[in-house]
């Protein structure tokens, strides 16, 4: 049997590395790993969900990409349907509801992308209607930078870590302030449209 040969890295993962360090119960525990092992552990740490991982993106600012180590049950996220998911992060405005139904899509089904049609499909599973103008309220929810466009899958999005702050913060009145609609721009759409019938 001919030896195996020398690794140059000693075992050390590859790239990047993070500092595992466990304690307790006896055991001390101190290992390097690679980021991809590193993310899998927090996430089974943090209750087996999928856990935001945090890039340098492109115009999209910084991504939230899902770890899935094992995908959750579908239809529940901790629980909750689509319908708690929405009621639990506070949504109420149609662009709110979107990013709770697209952070729920993603979250209860493993995906790291959802498309609008996915998210729509959402509204009827948690009983609430379909916003009459679905999508400007979706292109409002990419101008928040709350969902980017997925560069490599056309048509496909993923909720950044902005998104993902905005429902930790259940879209307090901070974050409805600097994402609503100002005044202003209602008033120039109202007179805008009394112009064109006249």
């Amino acid at each position: 049997m001919s030896a195996l040969p020398e690794d140059p890295t000693n075992g050390e993962p590859k790239g990047e590395t993070y500092s595992l360090t466990l304690k307790g119960g006896g055991l001390n525990f101190d290992r390097k790993v690679d980021e991809a092992t590193a993310l899998q552990i927090i996430a089974a740490v943090m209750g087996g969900g999928a856990l935001p991982r945090v890039l340098s993106g492109g115009q999209g600012g910084a991504r939230a990409a899902d770890v899935s180590h094992s995908a959750p049950q579908r239809g529940s996220v901790g629980g909750l349907s689509a319908r708690g998911y929405i009621e639990e992060h506070g949504a109420k405005r149609n662009v709110d509801k979107i990013l709770a139904l697209a952070a729920y899509v993603v979250d209860s089904r493993g995906h790291d992308t959802i498309t609008p049609d996915d998210v729509k499909r959402e509204f009827r599973n948690a009983a609430e209607p379909v916003p009459g103008n679905y999508a400007r309220d979706f292109r409002w929810a990419v101008q928040n930078d709350w969902l980017a466009p997925e560069d490599d899958l056309p048509g496909e999005f993923y909720v950044t870590a902005k998104g993902r702050a905005a429902l930790e913060a259940k879209f307090s009145g901070d974050v409805k302030k600097t994402t609503g609609v100002s005044k202003t721009t209602r008033r120039k759409r109202t007179t805008r449209k009394k112009t064109d019938e006249a």
